[in-house]
């Protein structure tokens, strides 16, 4: 893997005017390579289409997420994953707004 340090981007981008949105950074997961442009720190990391969010749910359905990748050997996003995907199955939207 090749990564700068954050104190060589703060460098590049003091000195030559590149900031930390224009590398590509290259990871590499179970599945090989993957390369990917990081646009927020939220992606810092991660795979290719995943990002970072912060939720706020109930400790019940925290509890039985828990215990269904406890179970069925599967890590709390691996379950959290399906479950989106489960219940927008099949749904219409509509693009939101720019703010």
């Amino acid at each position: 893997m090749f990564m700068l340090s954050p104190c060589l981007y703060g460098t590049l981008n003091a000195q030559i005017g590149i900031s930390f949105t224009q590398f590509t950074r290259f990871t590499v997961g179970t599945k090989g390579a993957i390369t990917m442009v990081v646009n927020k720190s939220s992606q810092k990391g991660l795979r290719n289409g995943w990002t970072r969010a912060t939720f706020i749910l109930r400790n019940d359905y925290l509890e039985k997420i828990k215990a269904l990748a406890y179970w069925q050997r599967k890590k709390v996003k691996e379950v959290i994953d399906e479950a989106l995907a489960a219940y927008l199955k099949g749904k219409k939207t509509k693009p939101r707004m720019n703010e």
